[in-house]
């Protein structure tokens, strides 16, 4: 038997085995196994440090044990350490090259370290390999990656194909309409955002994703989507705020406030783009352009007063060195 990670909360999880693929017999094997099985239990209750431990001891028993390097390429990469688990990940691959979920996992592994392409490559062979078991998890997190190369149909494609597998996944609609407002589609971005908070309407962050949509078609709903957010979780609210806006700035601040003042030139009392101005200027260390900003929408909306306090917070805590 195998464990198989379903599309239900993060597609991304790792695939663990218990079955000894090489069919190998015999004492040692059975001991190896049987730590192997143990080493799975404890990953699965959260204890990796446990498992890895259980898994070396697997190894030690076996060598050849495919499995066990599998499932110990999983937990370095849990506890961070990645160039660890590609190298057992590699080490499982030599002694099974026909082994899909090693693929799967590796290519998480090259996701988390940079290695987009590569880590493409690694999901097209699971794929192929096994198409069944996996599919919904490998397309997802091959849409995750090629979403971050920049690769938007091949995200979208991939996204499409795990929801009309798991429709009830809430995580992949958030991922679809990310894609969706990339392309500049923010109704139909907005539409995945609301079968997501439908699925399930206490996600914080799709009331910042769908919030964000509606601003783009200047629609004043997105204050809404915003208040329910913060009144969902303050902290977590402000923090995707700022890693979103931060997000946009690093790559090109200058678009990033172009963008805002296109808001103003049309609505010179949009909150929206004044705030998202401030947390762009206190980014950069500008902070007394941020504070005029700041004072505007507290002039036009002095209810956002608390709200505004905390993403000056959180982008004064994140933002880069003042120029010098």
């Amino acid at each position: 038997m195998r464990l198989y990670h379903q599309p239900t909360r993060s597609a991304s999880e790792p695939v663990l085995a218990v079955a000894n693929r090489d069919g190998a017999r015999g004492g040692d094997a059975r001991e190896a196994g049987a730590f192997n099985a143990r080493g799975v239990a404890r990953h699965r209750r959260g204890d990796v440090a446990g498992a890895l431990a259980e898994f070396n001891r697997a190894l030690e028993h076996h060598p050849g044990f495919a499995e066990a390097h599998n499932n110990r390429g999983v937990a370095p990469h849990d506890l961070g350490d990645f160039d660890g688990a590609v190298a057992d990940l590699d080490r499982a691959l030599e002694l099974d090259p026909g082994y899909g979920e090693a693929y799967y996992n590796r290519g998480n592994t090259r996701r988390s370290l940079g290695e987009l392409a590569e880590a493409v490559a690694d999901f097209d062979r699971a794929l192929d390999l096994a198409p069944g078991p996996i599919a919904a998890a490998a397309h997802y997190a091959r849409g995750l990656a090629r979403q971050a190369s920049g690769d938007l149909d091949g995200s979208l494609a991939d996204f499409d194909r795990v929801l009309a597998l798991h429709p009830g996944f809430a995580e992949g609609y958030n991922s679809r309409g990310g894609v969706r407002h990339a392309r500049g589609d923010f109704l139909g971005a907005i539409g995945d955002y609301n079968r997501e908070l439908a699925i399930d309407p206490g996600l914080c962050v799709a009331y910042i994703s769908r919030g964000n949509a509606r601003h783009h078609r200047r629609d004043p709903a997105c204050l809404a989507d915003y208040r329910a957010a913060f009144r969902l979780d303050p902290a977590l609210a402000a923090r995707e705020i700022v890693r979103i806006i931060e997000g946009d700035v690093r790559p090109d601040a200058r678009a990033a406030l172009l963008d805002c003042r296109k808001h103003l030139q049309a609505d010179p009392s949009d909150i929206v783009a004044l705030a998202r101005r401030a947390v762009t200027r206190r980014l950069q260390g500008r902070d007394f352009e941020a504070a005029e900003d700041l004072d505007r929408v507290r002039r036009i909306a002095p209810e956002w007063a608390p709200i505004l306090d905390r993403l000056s917070r959180e982008a004064t805590r994140r933002r880069e060195p003042a120029a010098v």
